[in-house]
């Protein structure tokens, strides 16, 4: 399409990315047009089911006795996984030792085998584990049960609402894009979110489609952000 530079689909770390880092090579507000929210991803709390703790308050209950020696992986260092966690721990007022792995798979291995204890891992890339019984799925991030796991408890109903968290991903072109395309492009999402199709998709994958004028996406990336940098200097989250 003319005029159109480059397109990305930059997860919620777009919105982490200037709270954490001293120096990045782009400014997360002058250099993009947002479009439009595509998603969020559902994410579970899953635990080893060796570590005595069954249900989302007897982690809790285990984790604030053992007073900051339990540890919580991560797919990394500032990651929406990462401030999860820091969220999750702020709500319950405990404490606990941050493992940041190389990705979602590393960790997902070492929670399954016990090094770790828990980890706030993809839905979808957690439930054949969880299936298998070598992950317990304790609870869901969002204010919602999920339709993959609708045994599962949400994080919101579990009483810690402050914690919720969701994972979005967003259609974002360059600032100099024309503002005619960046309708269009905005329209075309909007369209294609609306298909039945692309929502039954969305909901295998443990996902779902945000539809979202693009000035709420405007003032929502602006609240994330903002957020974002709340908990970042709460947590003492620092990347030189």
């Amino acid at each position: 399409m003319t005029g159109v530079q480059t397109c990305a689909l930059p997860i919620s770390t777009l919105a982490i990315g200037p709270s954490v880092f001293k120096k990045l090579p782009y400014d997360t507000v002058k250099d993009f047009a947002p479009v439009g929210l595509v998603g969020s991803a559902q994410f579970a709390l899953v635990a080893n089911p060796n570590l005595g703790a069954p249900t989302l308050p007897d982690l809790i209950a285990l984790v604030r006795s053992k007073n900051g020696q339990m540890s919580y992986g991560t797919s990394g260092a500032s990651t929406p996984h990462h401030l999860f966690m820091e969220m999750f721990l702020k709500a319950i007022d405990a404490k606990a030792q941050h493992v940041p792995y190389r990705g979602t798979p590393e960790a997902l291995t070492e929670t399954a085998s016990g090094r770790i204890d828990w980890f706030f891992a993809p839905l979808v890339s957690a439930l054949p584990l969880i299936q298998s019984g070598r992950l317990q799925a304790l609870a869901v991030s969002t204010a919602q049960r999920s339709p993959l796991l609708p045994q599962v408890p949400s994080i919101s109903e579990a009483g810690y609402g402050s914690a919720a968290y969701t994972f979005w991903v967003g259609l974002f072109v360059t600032a100099k894009t024309p503002k005619p395309i960046v309708n269009k492009l905005h329209a075309g999402v909007m369209q294609v979110l609306a298909m039945p199709d692309v929502k039954d998709r969305l909901e295998k994958l443990g996902a779902a489609g945000m539809p979202m004028q693009q000035e709420a996406f405007e003032k929502y990336l602006d609240s994330e952000t903002a957020s974002a940098a709340q908990l970042v200097k709460a947590a003492g989250i620092k990347i030189e």
